[in-house]
């Protein structure tokens, strides 16, 4: 759509403004009658001897008296209008007294009542001459007490709409409530535009004279938006525009049936709601968790939503925008401003939570997007960060360090203050991109992993804290820390490959944290300045062998002459310790994109490796760099796959990446996609 389809709409809406005020004279009580008391109660209510609200005890209404119960025979009395026990009937209006609220008639004298939201039509539920599934579909609602609803028959206002061939009260009421939902969306519809306008349907006169509650208000029946949509297919065939704006909805639960009766809607406005998260704007199935969506949904307006006017005022239009076309991805208006393609190539790649089976459209959003695909949204900086003033102090304490803590725990002793504190996290889940490359499945022994183990110490996890406070429990102290050490499972640190290591280190003056430590003999200390090492790798443990990531955050200060950590070898002693122990979630964190000893090879090595290629690469292939952060086996197995599939470098190092680089893994998934037919055109090279 090329134009605002609303705002195009603004003539038609002046044209035919009568009809979208609803029309009809009358207040919302004219014509109404009491619900029960028979005709004695009714009079009295008329007279206004009697409020509205008190139920009158009548044999046709209220069941047996208390000297009735317990009699073997039901009278004659006690029988419903449809024969049945009023016994049974009782005991559903003592479980839901809301059906007993005015909104209907239980008796066949008292007419005029359009619908009774509440509970009305309570005959017996006869057979219709159509099924229900061939009048609506999933058209049954839940039965029992709906919050909101009410009633006590059980039964939807779609099946009562059906059954036609039930009590004449049910045929009258359910009868009368379709006449009136029809003469109201007539009056709302504009035949030009095929635009249903059903704006502020609250204060619709149509609908306030026979007290029938619209979608989205309180008291509203569970079914009445069902019912509107079902209508509205049958009377406009062609209809291509609704506008539910200005009608205080705070999410799409009142009227979550519309793409179901309504798929090919190309227009839609929710404009002047109060919807204020993206979240709420989920249409879902009626009897599944699926969500409905629309076909060929191509504007919709969400101004003057706070989801909206939020997003905009924190300066985030941009991510709230992308939210919104993940949703619905066939926009071409959003606000009354265009969709890019850029936009909608954004929208189209994955989050944080995306699954395995999502990334089949991420090629084809990274290309519309005019972006890279790449792990990480920024590359990281070449190397490990290391304060200039730190430059000697960091590797050999590390390397020193993790060395004991594989072979000999009890030496880290003399590493720690006297006062020092050391606390640990777990975190058993699988983190998304983990869970994505199926690391758990792919990688040996991964499934012999216990945690059983770490739950022998107290893990400050703030989601597994409960009622304890957050400092208590963790060790303090050399004797308890090396203790806690010893309670943990052995590891063992690939200390020879620094690919598998990221740290980073930098000073901070002491002045303001006001660390200090003690030394064996008590004497307390406060040094001029402070060292943070942040160092983020993976570890073997013992008994199984499988692989885990862990986080450790030091906070150290300079070792004091003469002491027994500076006699024993030690830069620095350690304040505080902070382990993270985690699920195995791979390098690619700090290796995609990082130089340190993956970055691009020298020159030299980037001619050996053409050199070793085969002769029948193809000549775009033939003097390609290699891509940041590749080694150059990495550059040569995209060259090799690239040659092999026909796939440009750039999806061919996206293929292998994908599937940890195993060759024969890649090129076996990139023939399940080709075959899918799921593999852009753009994927592959174009050679001349």
């Amino acid at each position: 759509m090329a134009t605002n389809q609303f705002a195009a709409l603004t003539g038609a809406q002046s044209q035919n403004g009568s009809a979208f005020n609803g029309g009809g004279g009358g207040g919302k009580n004219n014509g109404r009658r009491p619900r029960t008391g028979g005709v004695a109660g009714a009079t009295l209510k008329r007279a206004g001897l009697v409020d509205e609200d008190l139920g009158m005890r009548d044999v046709s209404s209220a069941g047996p008296s208390r000297a009735q119960r317990g009699r073997g025979q039901a009278r004659e009395g006690n029988k419903t209008r449809s024969g049945g026990n009023q016994s049974s009937q009782k005991a559903r209006l003592r479980a839901n007294p809301m059906g007993a609220r005015p909104g209907g008639s239980q008796d066949p004298m008292v007419t005029g009542q359009a619908f009774g939201i509440r509970g009305a039509g309570r005959g017996g539920k006869g057979k219709g001459p159509m099924p229900v599934s061939d009048l609506i579909k999933n058209g049954n609602g839940k039965r029992g007490r709906v919050p909101g609803g009410g009633g006590n028959s059980g039964d939807s206002l779609l099946t009562r709409m059906n059954n036609s061939g039930g009590s004449s009260t049910t045929q009258h009421t359910t009868g009368k409530t379709v006449s009136t939902l029809k003469a109201f969306l007539n009056s709302r519809f504009n035949v030009d535009a095929q635009f249903l306008n059903l704006e502020a349907m609250s204060s619709d006169q149509i609908l306030l004279k026979e007290d029938i509650k619209a979608p989205g208000t309180a008291g509203a029946h569970k079914d009445i938006g069902s019912v509107m949509w079902k209508l509205s297919r049958e009377m406009f065939p062609n209809l291509i525009t609704v506008s539910l704006a200005r009608n205080d909805l705070k999410s799409l639960i009142p009227v979550t049936t519309l793409p179901e009766f309504l798929p090919n809607l190309k227009n839609l406005s929710l404009q002047n709601n109060d919807i204020k998260w993206v979240k709420d704007l989920s249409f879902h199935h009626v009897n599944s968790r699926a969500t409905a969506k629309f076909k060929q949904l191509q504007e919709l307006i969400l101004t003057d939503n706070p989801v909206h006017d939020n997003a905009v005022s924190a300066g985030n239009e941009q991510g709230y925008r992308a939210e919104i076309l993940a949703r619905f991805p066939t926009l071409t208006m959003l606000d009354q401003k265009p969709v890019s393609q850029t936009e909608h190539g954004f929208a189209q790649l994955p989050g944080s939570s995306a699954s395995k089976k999502d990334q089949v459209g991420i090629a084809q959003g990274a290309a519309n997007a005019g972006v890279e695909l790449r792990e990480f949204p920024l590359s990281i900086p070449n190397g490990n960060f290391v304060d200039e003033h730190a430059e000697s102090i960091v590797p050999p304490f590390l390397a020193k360090y993790f060395e004991l803590f594989d072979n000999d725990r009890s030496s880290l002793r003399s590493a720690y203050s006297n006062d020092a504190t050391f606390t640990i996290v777990t975190s058993p889940a699988v983190p998304p991109r983990a869970r994505w490359q199926n690391y758990i499945n792919t990688m040996p022994r991964q499934r012999d992993l216990q945690w059983k183990a770490y739950k022998e110490i107290v893990s400050h996890n703030i989601m597994q804290l409960g009622v304890r406070p957050a400092n208590k429990g963790f060790p303090r102290g050399q004797g308890a820390i090396v203790g806690t050490f010893n309670k943990l499972p052995k590891t063992t640190h690939p200390l020879t490959d620094p690919a598998k290591f990221a740290f980073d280190a930098w000073l901070l003056p002491n002045n303001q944290i006001n660390a200090t430590m003690s030394s064996a003999d008590g004497q307390s200390t406060k040094p001029d300045a402070l060292l943070f090492i942040s160092v983020h790798g993976e570890f073997a443990e013992a008994p199984s062998q499988g692989v885990r990531s862990f986080s450790r955050c030091f906070v150290v200060a300079p070792v004091l002459p003469g002491s027994t950590a500076a006699n024993l070898g030690w830069p620095c002693v350690i304040i505080s310790d902070q382990l993270t122990v985690r699920q195995y979630a791979g390098t690619a964190a700090w290796n995609k994109g990082a130089s340190g000893n993956t970055a691009a090879p020298a020159t030299g090595s980037q001619q050996q490796q053409q050199q070793q290629q085969p002769g029948n690469v193809p000549a775009h292939l033939q003097n390609i760099q290699p891509a940041a952060g590749l080694s150059a086996e990495q550059h040569s197995m995209s060259i090799q796959l690239a040659t092999q599939t026909g796939l440009t470098y750039p999806f061919a190092v996206q293929c292998l990446n994908e599937n940890a680089w195993n060759a024969q893994l890649a090129f076996e998934r990139f023939q399940a996609l080709k075959a899918n037919g799921s593999i852009p055109p753009q994927a592959f090279a174009t050679v001349s």
